[in-house]
């Protein structure tokens, strides 16, 4: 008899139509809600306000996130704080007052990007806040038990040893194993771990549960057999259970508290429970038991992508795994026994290797998709360092820390032993990993399947695992493949031949970003957003020319030295392939932007200097002409003047760029634009396309400017409610009264031109397209 599910023997168990229910009912539920479109119901101003912190803070990267449920009857709500800082004494349940601006979440705009309001709302919060300072926060009432008191002492201790018997990295790597604190995990290591394809090893998940009951189970069963006459009295394998389920209880709640955590808590005791009811042989139906109870307390999990990779790493053991072995063999012989001389070593060794090997392809065919559909990258090597790391992480590193910390309570010499075994591990696992990057390099950038390539993908392995008539297979396959060949096809002629003449003005927030997009194909990007708290390159630009299938890009320009215009550059420099870099040849001092150019070097990419006159082609039937800034500028313009101000012709239609270039500069450029005839005659600065310049300032957009130019249409990059409180109405009513449309990023996210057809149209984030 072949393993796996006959789809009759899965819909047959008895929690499977109330989950399939309950998803759905979340699907629908979360279809509705929607983040909210008008402005925050609290004040515009910094306010005092109190609440209850109701998270365990979670520090990262310099900044700690801090859920607080305000408990004023006038608006009682749910706010996420920032914070700047490594370390906090807050803890869940005080009580707190602090002073802050409380706005809105709000997403960017762009396809194929997070949602970032939608992520929030579902989980209740209503408005997000910034505080610069821990200075910022008042506990009024802490929340006093015996239990904090005691475990916030013993992680204390267990860290001050730690730090003094280890380097900060590796101490960092085991208090976030050991109760999933990971405030001082190294940025550069979690990287190196992500890079690699095993950064679920961090986070307390499923596995890390799963190992710890299954030793306790072990060693209670075990325990049990030195007195056989137990068995005789007890169900002893139930007793185990029973009694497993008890330290597993003091050990979540000693553990950070977090939504993965409680998951795998949930998850690991329904299949203890299973055990002392005696149905725990069908794992299925406690998978969809776990599922259930998870969605019940907390729908918005459905969304959460630890959820729907603890799960699908389950159903890929689950329902995958057990066909890869009747496929490799291990049933066609189940009574041949091995050499005598091969029964105490290598036969066991070998088997473990082999199931290991198996778990991991399981787990690969069922978690990859959705990996890349998140992260947008694929491991060259994750599957071999898995092969490595989850047994010695999770059976050796983390048992051999939790009887550390159980020493650290009665024996402190004892636990100062036992983790100076654990970090020499944890040091060669560095070291391993620092190779591997030498000789695979980082991960692959790949793009993400979409939605419906997703479905067709799991409707194959499903195909594959379940027990079905081999000629249903294959009738029901064939279209499936057939539609991903055609999809392929039609990719792969859309990115390299039809590529269209279309430029995307990308909501970066406050700052710009533009793609152009040229036919041959060509790409050029135009500046890159930038923020000092939040990586636009990784985080905006790279998920956006994934969606749109973009492999590499010719030219990036930097228009000129302004943080939110380079910052995001950096990351997009050393993931994408890139062909020239433009710049104003103006250095600056900021360390960013030296390692910028840096980066630009260390990857072959040409550097190129823009100085006004210069004319430039990335391909046949484009033109690219440098308006500014000359050598006089250089030397003497303000930053926002010295910007790279370029002219595009392609296909009969006209584009001005013109960065952050204000009044002065504008003046300067109509003098010039005088003095040099444009080719045919007319008005050299007379664009079908202006991106406006200095994000709509009021000393930018000039009524004679705006004259001369006379644009068709025109975007502004501009941040929802930013400081500078840009774009100027004065500069809005200007283009108004000069009857040219204006789009901005903070209203209609992601703005495409395209230039195909005779019209020009437009199409926005937020709304259908226009022609003009």
């Amino acid at each position: 008899m072949s393993a796996g599910y006959t789809p009759k023997e899965i819909t047959e168990r008895p929690l499977f139509y109330p989950l399939l229910c309950l998803i759905i009912g979340i699907l629908v539920w979360d279809y509705w809600i929607q983040p909210a479109k008008t402005g925050s119901p609290f004040s515009d101003r910094p306010a005092q306000y109190e609440g209850t912190i109701v998270e365990s803070p979670r520090i990262k990267q310099g900044k700690i996130k801090i859920t607080v449920q305000l408990e004023e009857s006038a608006r009682p709500a749910k706010v996420l704080l920032t914070l700047l800082g490594k370390e906090t004494l807050l803890r869940e349940g005080d009580r707190i007052r602090f002073t802050a601006k409380l706005k809105r979440p709000v997403s960017f705009k762009n396809p194929g990007g997070f949602d970032y309001a939608k992520y929030l709302t579902r989980q209740g919060i209503a408005a997000t806040g910034f505080i610069d300072t821990a200075t910022g926060i008042v506990l009024t009432i802490p929340h006093q038990s015996v239990w904090r008191k005691k475990t916030d002492s013993l992680k204390n201790r267990t860290r001050q040893l730690l730090l003094t018997q280890t380097s900060r990295p590796t101490a960092g790597i085991l208090i976030a194993l050991l109760w999933g604190d990971e405030s001082a995990i190294d940025a550069g290591d979690e990287k190196l771990f992500r890079d690699h394809g095993i950064n679920h090893l961090l986070v307390i998940s499923g596995l890390h549960f799963a190992t710890i009951a299954f030793l306790l189970f072990g060693f209670f069963l075990g325990f049990g057999r030195l007195f056989p006459k137990l068995f005789l009295i007890l169900p002893m394998r139930k007793v185990a259970a029973g009694m497993t389920i008890v330290p597993l209880t003091l050990y979540f709640f000693f553990c950070e508290s977090s939504p993965s955590v409680t998951r795998a808590f949930v998850g690991v005791v329904a299949y203890l429970t299973a055990i002392i009811l005696g149905r725990s042989r069908d794992l299925l139906n406690i998978v969809f038991l776990a599922a259930f109870i998870i969605l019940l307390v907390c729908p918005s999990d459905l969304f959460n992508l630890s959820f729907q990779l603890s799960f699908g790493a389950v159903l890929s053991l689950v329902l995958i795994l057990p066909v890869l072995e009747d496929l490799s063999g291990r049933s066609r012989h189940p009574k041949r026994a091995p050499p005598s001389h091969l029964k105490r070593f290598v036969f066991p060794v070998g088997r473990g290797l082999r199931g290991l090997v198996l778990v991991n392809i399981a787990v690969f065919i069922g978690l990859t998709p959705v990996l890349t559909f998140h992260f947008h990258r694929l491991s060259l090597d994750g599957f071999l360092m898995n092969l490595w790391a989850v047994p010695l992480f999770e059976l050796i590193i983390v048992p051999i820390g939790l009887v550390a910390l159980i020493c650290e309570l009665f024996l402190p010499v004892g636990a100062s032993f036992l983790f100076s075994l654990d970090t020499p591990l944890v040091d060669t696992a560095l070291w391993i990993l620092n190779r591997a990057q030498a000789w695979f390099g980082g991960p692959l950038l790949v793009y993400p399947p979409r939605g419906w390539e997703l479905g067709l993908y799991l409707f194959l392995v499903l195909l594959f695992v379940l027990k079905v008539c081999p000629r249903m297979k294959i009738t029901m396959a064939i279209p499936v493949i057939v539609i991903f060949v055609i999809d392929l096809a039609a990719r792969f002629y859309t990115v390299y031949w039809a590529e269209p003449f279309r430029i995307t003005q990308i909501d970066v927030g406050q700052g710009d970003g533009l793609l152009v997009q040229l036919p041959g194909p060509r790409r050029v990007l135009i500046d890159g957003g930038g923020s000092p708290f939040f990586d636009i390159g990784e985080n905006v630009l790279i998920p956006f020319f994934l969606h749109k299938r973009i492999p590499k890009l010719d030219v990036v320009c930097i228009t000129h030295a302004d943080s939110d215009h380079y910052l995001g550059l950096k990351t997009v420099l050393e993931s994408y392939r890139v062909g020239e870099l433009w710049w104003n040849g103006v250095a600056h001092d900021e360390p960013a932007y030296r390692q910028l150019f840096e980066t630009a070097k260390r990857k072959g990419v040409k550097i190129v200097e823009l100085t006004e006159g210069m004319t430039l082609s990335t391909g046949p039937g484009d033109r690219w002409e440098v308006l500014s800034p000359d050598a006089d500028d250089k030397a003497s313009a303000k930053d926002n003047n010295r910007s790279v101000v370029l002219k595009l012709t392609a296909r009969g239609k006209t584009a001005l760029f013109t960065g952050d270039l204000e009044s002065w500069g504008e003046f300067k450029l109509m003098q010039r634009s005088l003095k040099i005839p444009p080719e045919g005659g007319g008005n050299i600065l007379h664009a079908d396309y202006l991106k406006v310049g200095h994000h709509g300032s009021r000393t930018s957009s000039s009524e004679e400017f705006l004259q001369a130019v006379s644009p068709v249409v025109a975007t502004i990059g501009v941040g929802e409610k930013n400081r500078f409180h840009h774009p100027a109405r004065e500069v809005v009513r200007r283009f108004a009264d000069f009857k040219i449309p204006l789009y901005r990023t903070d209203r209609d996210g992601a703005i495409e031109v395209d230039f195909d057809s005779a019209e020009i149209q437009v199409k926005t984030y937020t709304k259908q397209s226009e022609s003009f």
